[in-house]
């Protein structure tokens, strides 16, 4: 059996890729942390479980889902940490709130926390 190799002109990928970014756009989207206070109003609207302060905020551009807190405890560690406070159901509209808002369930930098434990040794997307 005899095979044939054939190699493109260099040419021709520079071709596809255009064709292919006109045919399927592509976005990006580059979300990083911004440190705040733990005593900004998001946090203790998270802490307070107060929900609609919580969307009133974000629809505000007042605060982000991207904030962090000098120790980098994000969005959903303030919100699963309501799971001492607040029954399950709350803490779980509130995290469908901020994960639906665009909050990440685990962050890519080393200097953050990458998980999220509840005092219950859950994760809030457990609940």
């Amino acid at each position: 059996m005899t095979t044939l190799k054939y190699f493109f002109p260099s040419w021709f990928i520079a071709v596809d890729m255009k064709i292919r970014l006109e045919s399927f756009p592509v976005q990006f989207c580059l979300q990083t942390p911004r440190r705040v206070s733990h005593t900004s109003p998001l946090f203790l609207a998270i802490a307070h479980s107060d929900i609609e302060g919580v969307r009133e905020l974000l629809l505000s551009h007042r605060a982000s889902v991207n904030d962090v807190d000098p120790h980098g405890r994000g969005v959903l560690h303030y919100a699963g940490d309501g799971l001492i406070y607040y029954s399950y159901k709350r803490v779980t509209k509130m995290l469908e709130l901020l994960v639906g808002a665009g909050a990440h369930t685990e962050w890519e930098e080393d200097e953050f926390q990458r998980y999220v434990v509840c005092p219950n040794y859950t994760t809030p997307l457990m609940v």
